[in-house]
Protein backbone atom coordinates (compact mmCIF):
# COMPACT_ATOMS: atom_id res chain seq x y z
CA UNK A 1 0.00 0.00 0.00
CA UNK A 2 1.34 3.40 -1.04
CA UNK A 3 0.29 6.89 -0.04
CA UNK A 4 0.41 9.05 -3.16
CA UNK A 5 0.38 12.83 -2.76
CA UNK A 6 -0.88 15.12 -5.52
CA UNK A 7 0.52 18.62 -5.05
CA UNK A 8 -0.55 21.60 -7.20
CA UNK A 9 0.84 25.11 -6.80
CA UNK A 10 1.35 28.40 -8.61
CA UNK A 11 2.74 31.82 -7.68
CA UNK A 12 3.80 30.78 -4.17
CA UNK A 13 7.60 30.66 -4.17
CA UNK A 14 7.79 31.72 -0.50
CA UNK A 15 5.65 28.75 0.61
CA UNK A 16 6.39 25.92 -1.78
CA UNK A 17 9.50 24.32 -0.26
CA UNK A 18 8.15 24.38 3.28
CA UNK A 19 4.90 22.82 2.08
CA UNK A 20 6.59 20.06 0.08
CA UNK A 21 8.77 19.20 3.08
CA UNK A 22 5.70 19.05 5.30
CA UNK A 23 3.64 16.85 2.98
CA UNK A 24 6.50 14.39 2.57
CA UNK A 25 5.79 13.45 6.19
CA UNK A 26 2.48 11.90 5.21
CA UNK A 27 3.06 10.53 1.69
CA UNK A 28 5.44 8.00 0.20
CA UNK A 29 5.72 9.88 -3.07
CA UNK A 30 4.67 13.40 -4.00
CA UNK A 31 3.66 14.28 -7.55
CA UNK A 32 4.03 18.02 -8.12
CA UNK A 33 2.28 20.11 -10.76
CA UNK A 34 3.33 23.77 -10.78
CA UNK A 35 1.09 25.36 -13.39
CA UNK A 36 -1.58 28.08 -13.42
CA UNK A 37 -4.99 26.55 -12.76
CA UNK A 38 -6.76 29.08 -14.98
CA UNK A 39 -5.91 31.88 -17.42
CA UNK A 40 -6.48 34.47 -14.70
CA UNK A 41 -3.59 32.93 -12.74
CA UNK A 42 -0.99 33.63 -15.43
CA UNK A 43 -0.11 37.15 -14.16
CA UNK A 44 0.67 35.69 -10.72
CA UNK A 45 3.65 33.73 -12.00
CA UNK A 46 6.89 33.86 -9.99
CA UNK A 47 9.78 31.40 -9.61
CA UNK A 48 7.82 28.73 -7.75
CA UNK A 49 8.90 25.98 -10.14
CA UNK A 50 12.58 26.98 -10.06
CA UNK A 51 12.59 27.32 -6.28
CA UNK A 52 10.99 23.90 -5.84
CA UNK A 53 13.21 22.11 -8.36
CA UNK A 54 16.36 23.61 -6.85
CA UNK A 55 15.61 21.76 -3.60
CA UNK A 56 13.52 18.75 -4.64
CA UNK A 57 14.45 18.17 -8.28
CA UNK A 58 16.71 15.19 -7.49
CA UNK A 59 14.66 13.75 -4.63
CA UNK A 60 13.43 10.29 -5.69
CA UNK A 61 10.19 10.75 -3.75
CA UNK A 62 9.24 13.96 -5.59
CA UNK A 63 8.02 13.74 -9.20
CA UNK A 64 7.46 16.94 -11.20
CA UNK A 65 4.75 16.98 -13.85
CA UNK A 66 6.42 18.16 -17.03
CA UNK A 67 3.52 18.39 -19.48
CA UNK A 68 1.11 21.25 -18.91
CA UNK A 69 -2.59 20.68 -19.35
CA UNK A 70 -4.60 23.10 -21.51
CA UNK A 71 -5.88 25.90 -19.29
CA UNK A 72 -9.57 26.28 -18.59
CA UNK A 73 -11.39 29.38 -17.44
CA UNK A 74 -12.51 27.38 -14.38
CA UNK A 75 -9.61 26.61 -12.04
CA UNK A 76 -11.45 23.64 -10.52
CA UNK A 77 -11.67 21.86 -13.87
CA UNK A 78 -8.04 22.55 -14.69
CA UNK A 79 -6.88 21.45 -11.25
CA UNK A 80 -8.77 18.17 -11.64
CA UNK A 81 -7.08 17.69 -15.02
CA UNK A 82 -3.68 18.26 -13.38
CA UNK A 83 -4.51 15.86 -10.55
CA UNK A 84 -5.51 13.20 -13.07
CA UNK A 85 -2.34 13.70 -15.11
CA UNK A 86 -0.31 13.08 -11.98
CA UNK A 87 -2.46 10.04 -11.17
CA UNK A 88 -1.62 8.54 -14.57
CA UNK A 89 2.07 8.78 -13.71
CA UNK A 90 1.57 7.46 -10.18
CA UNK A 91 -0.55 4.48 -11.31
CA UNK A 92 -2.36 3.84 -8.02
CA UNK A 93 -3.35 0.26 -7.32
CA UNK A 94 -6.46 -0.88 -5.49
CA UNK A 95 -6.06 -0.06 -1.80
CA UNK A 96 -3.50 2.71 -2.29
CA UNK A 97 -4.19 6.03 -0.58
CA UNK A 98 -4.40 9.16 -2.71
CA UNK A 99 -3.97 12.50 -0.96
CA UNK A 100 -4.70 16.01 -2.23
CA UNK A 101 -1.81 18.16 -0.98
CA UNK A 102 -2.43 21.90 -1.10
CA UNK A 103 0.43 24.34 -0.73
CA UNK A 104 -1.43 26.32 1.96
CA UNK A 105 -2.13 23.32 4.21
CA UNK A 106 0.28 21.95 6.83
CA UNK A 107 0.28 19.13 9.40
CA UNK A 108 1.97 19.28 12.78
CA UNK A 109 3.63 16.17 14.23
CA UNK A 110 0.55 15.07 16.21
CA UNK A 111 -1.58 15.28 13.08
CA UNK A 112 0.99 13.25 11.15
CA UNK A 113 0.89 10.56 13.83
CA UNK A 114 -2.91 10.44 13.74
CA UNK A 115 -2.98 10.09 9.95
CA UNK A 116 -0.38 7.31 10.10
CA UNK A 117 -2.59 5.35 12.49
CA UNK A 118 -5.59 5.75 10.20
CA UNK A 119 -3.71 4.51 7.15
CA UNK A 120 -3.66 0.94 8.45
CA UNK A 121 -7.42 1.03 9.07
CA UNK A 122 -9.06 -0.30 5.88
CA UNK A 123 -12.61 0.61 6.96
CA UNK A 124 -12.70 3.98 5.23
CA UNK A 125 -12.88 5.34 1.71
CA UNK A 126 -12.55 9.06 2.45
CA UNK A 127 -10.98 10.97 5.35
CA UNK A 128 -12.40 14.43 6.10
CA UNK A 129 -10.13 16.71 8.10
CA UNK A 130 -10.77 19.37 10.72
CA UNK A 131 -8.66 22.50 10.38
CA UNK A 132 -7.77 25.83 11.86
CA UNK A 133 -8.38 28.39 9.12
CA UNK A 134 -6.07 31.32 9.79
CA UNK A 135 -6.97 34.88 8.82
CA UNK A 136 -5.13 38.23 8.92
CA UNK A 137 -2.07 36.57 10.50
CA UNK A 138 -0.96 33.38 12.25
CA UNK A 139 -2.40 34.44 15.59
CA UNK A 140 -6.12 34.29 14.67
CA UNK A 141 -8.22 31.49 13.20
CA UNK A 142 -11.68 30.04 12.62
CA UNK A 143 -12.67 26.37 12.58
CA UNK A 144 -13.24 24.29 9.45
CA UNK A 145 -14.52 20.76 9.11
CA UNK A 146 -15.10 18.46 6.17
CA UNK A 147 -11.91 18.96 4.16
CA UNK A 148 -11.73 15.74 2.12
CA UNK A 149 -8.03 15.07 1.60
CA UNK A 150 -7.43 11.30 1.72
CA UNK A 151 -9.08 8.77 -0.59
CA UNK A 152 -8.78 5.00 -0.88
CA UNK A 153 -8.30 3.98 -4.50
CA UNK A 154 -11.02 1.50 -5.42
CA UNK A 155 -9.27 0.28 -8.57
CA UNK A 156 -6.80 1.32 -11.27
CA UNK A 157 -9.35 3.68 -12.85
CA UNK A 158 -9.57 5.94 -9.82
CA UNK A 159 -9.73 9.61 -10.90
CA UNK A 160 -11.00 13.05 -9.90
CA UNK A 161 -13.87 15.09 -11.27
CA UNK A 162 -14.71 18.75 -10.52
CA UNK A 163 -14.58 19.95 -7.88
CA UNK A 164 -11.73 17.69 -6.72
CA UNK A 165 -14.09 14.83 -5.93
CA UNK A 166 -13.10 11.23 -6.58
CA UNK A 167 -14.91 9.14 -9.16
CA UNK A 168 -14.44 5.72 -7.62
CA UNK A 169 -15.61 3.95 -10.79
CA UNK A 170 -17.47 1.32 -8.76
CA UNK A 171 -21.04 1.52 -7.41
CA UNK A 172 -21.97 1.53 -3.75
CA UNK A 173 -21.85 3.75 -0.65
CA UNK A 174 -18.59 5.24 0.62
CA UNK A 175 -17.38 5.22 4.20
CA UNK A 176 -16.20 8.64 5.39
CA UNK A 177 -14.44 9.26 8.67
CA UNK A 178 -13.59 12.52 10.42
CA UNK A 179 -10.02 13.12 11.57
CA UNK A 180 -7.79 15.70 13.27
CA UNK A 181 -10.51 16.90 15.61
CA UNK A 182 -7.89 17.32 18.34
CA UNK A 183 -4.91 17.94 16.04
CA UNK A 184 -6.36 20.24 13.35
CA UNK A 185 -4.75 20.86 10.01
CA UNK A 186 -3.15 24.31 9.68
CA UNK A 187 -4.95 26.01 6.79
CA UNK A 188 -3.26 29.24 5.68
CA UNK A 189 -5.35 29.95 2.58
CA UNK A 190 -6.32 33.50 3.55
CA UNK A 191 -2.68 34.29 4.30
CA UNK A 192 -1.77 33.91 0.66
CA UNK A 193 -1.58 37.24 -1.22
CA UNK A 194 -5.05 38.74 -1.57
CA UNK A 195 -4.70 39.03 -5.35
CA UNK A 196 -4.31 35.24 -5.41
CA UNK A 197 -7.55 34.74 -3.49
CA UNK A 198 -9.36 37.12 -5.82
CA UNK A 199 -8.08 35.19 -8.83
CA UNK A 200 -8.83 31.81 -7.25
CA UNK A 201 -12.33 32.52 -5.99
CA UNK A 202 -13.15 34.41 -9.18
CA UNK A 203 -12.35 31.38 -11.33
CA UNK A 204 -14.03 28.65 -9.25
CA UNK A 205 -16.80 26.53 -10.70
CA UNK A 206 -20.03 28.44 -10.11
CA UNK A 207 -18.04 31.41 -8.77
CA UNK A 208 -20.17 33.93 -6.96
CA UNK A 209 -19.31 37.66 -7.04
CA UNK A 210 -20.54 37.83 -3.45
CA UNK A 211 -17.40 36.01 -2.27
CA UNK A 212 -15.14 38.54 -3.95
CA UNK A 213 -17.21 41.34 -2.46
CA UNK A 214 -16.66 39.82 0.97
CA UNK A 215 -12.89 39.80 0.43
CA UNK A 216 -12.77 43.43 -0.69
CA UNK A 217 -15.35 45.02 1.58
CA UNK A 218 -15.27 42.91 4.74
CA UNK A 219 -12.06 40.94 5.09
CA UNK A 220 -9.76 43.81 4.11
CA UNK A 221 -11.19 45.87 6.99
CA UNK A 222 -11.31 43.10 9.59
CA UNK A 223 -9.47 43.62 12.88
CA UNK A 224 -9.83 40.56 15.12
CA UNK A 225 -8.80 42.59 18.18
CA UNK A 226 -11.64 45.08 17.69
CA UNK A 227 -14.88 43.30 18.62
CA UNK A 228 -17.04 46.34 17.93
CA UNK A 229 -15.66 46.54 14.42
CA UNK A 230 -16.12 42.78 13.93
CA UNK A 231 -19.78 43.09 14.89
CA UNK A 232 -20.22 46.07 12.57
CA UNK A 233 -18.63 44.28 9.62
CA UNK A 234 -20.54 41.07 10.33
CA UNK A 235 -23.80 43.01 10.12
CA UNK A 236 -22.82 44.11 6.60
CA UNK A 237 -21.64 40.66 5.54
CA UNK A 238 -22.92 40.10 1.98
CA UNK A 239 -22.60 36.32 2.27
CA UNK A 240 -25.23 34.02 3.85
CA UNK A 241 -23.13 33.79 7.02
CA UNK A 242 -23.94 35.88 10.08
CA UNK A 243 -20.32 36.24 11.06
CA UNK A 244 -16.91 35.57 9.53
CA UNK A 245 -17.18 33.92 6.11
CA UNK A 246 -14.77 30.99 5.79
CA UNK A 247 -15.64 29.23 2.55
CA UNK A 248 -18.45 27.43 0.80
CA UNK A 249 -17.84 24.02 2.37
CA UNK A 250 -21.29 22.63 3.15
CA UNK A 251 -20.01 21.00 6.33
CA UNK A 252 -18.43 24.15 7.70
CA UNK A 253 -19.92 25.12 11.07
CA UNK A 254 -21.67 28.45 11.49
CA UNK A 255 -19.09 31.08 12.39
CA UNK A 256 -19.29 33.89 14.91
CA UNK A 257 -17.97 37.36 14.02
CA UNK A 258 -14.92 36.77 16.20
CA UNK A 259 -11.74 34.91 15.38
CA UNK A 260 -10.15 32.64 17.96
CA UNK A 261 -6.72 33.71 19.27
CA UNK A 262 -3.93 31.20 18.71
CA UNK A 263 -0.83 31.17 20.89
CA UNK A 264 0.41 27.64 20.16
CA UNK A 265 3.18 26.49 17.89
CA UNK A 266 3.01 26.11 14.13
CA UNK A 267 4.48 23.25 12.08
CA UNK A 268 8.26 23.45 12.22
CA UNK A 269 8.53 24.19 8.48
CA UNK A 270 6.81 27.54 8.99
CA UNK A 271 9.47 30.23 9.32
CA UNK A 272 9.61 32.94 11.98
CA UNK A 273 9.02 35.66 9.40
CA UNK A 274 5.62 34.17 8.67
CA UNK A 275 4.77 33.70 12.33
CA UNK A 276 5.75 37.30 13.15
CA UNK A 277 3.93 38.84 10.18
CA UNK A 278 1.22 41.07 11.67
CA UNK A 279 -0.91 41.36 8.55
CA UNK A 280 -0.70 39.14 5.46
CA UNK A 281 -3.21 41.34 3.63
CA UNK A 282 -0.51 43.95 3.03
CA UNK A 283 1.79 42.89 0.22
CA UNK A 284 5.33 44.14 -0.15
Amino acid sequence: MRTIGLFTAWGCQDWVNASIENHLKIVDELHVGIFPHADVFKPLEDDTLGVAKSVWGKNPRVKFLEKQNTLNQCCDRTKCALLNQMLKEAKPEKGDIVSICDVDEFFDNKAVQEIEKLKSNYKWDIIDLDARYFAVNMQWFMFQIGLARFFRAANKNFEFVPTQRPAFCTPGPRTRIRALKHNPLFHYSLLMPLRHKLAHWGSEKGAKPIKLKWLKEIYMKWNPEDKALCNKLAAKNPTPCNGFYVNNDMGCPKQSPFLHPYTGTHPKEIGKNFINNKDFRTEN
